[in-house]
């Protein structure tokens, strides 16, 4: 993956995040209860969707974002931890944890892939 292009995707993310951890420009309509089955949008205002491969990339994502190490959300994408897709892609919940969703992608290049996303981004 070029480094351009990596560093567009963290990018998105550092948008994203603030010092707590919380998003700061996602879209403010949530589906905290979502229910395995239901499907839905990933809708983020910056236009990218970052999804985990697993829980544990999940939990690696995260405490990134929170401090803000840009670096190390690149290795991550370049490592294959992390995917994206284009905000308003369709979604259906697969999984759940406490304040994230495993979704499996229902449209767009990353069709049939899964990954786990913050619960305020998949929208109804």
């Amino acid at each position: 993956m070029p480094i351009a292009v990596a560093f567009g995707v963290v990018l998105a993310v550092a948008m994203c995040s603030d010092d707590s951890g919380v998003a700061t420009n996602m879209t403010t309509t949530e589906v905290p209860f979502g229910q395995v089955g239901d499907g839905g949008r990933l809708v983020v205002d910056s236009g990218l969707v970052l999804l985990a491969v697993d829980e544990e990339a999940y939990e690696r994502m995260r405490n990134l974002s929170v401090a803000r190490d840009y670096l190390g959300l690149q290795v991550m994408v370049q490592a294959r931890l992390l995917f994206q897709v284009e905000s308003n892609t369709t979604a259906r919940i697969i999984g759940r944890g406490f304040e994230r969703r495993e979704v499996r992608i229902m449209d767009g290049p990353q069709f049939g892939r899964s990954g786990w996303v913050a619960h305020t981004i998949v929208a109804p």
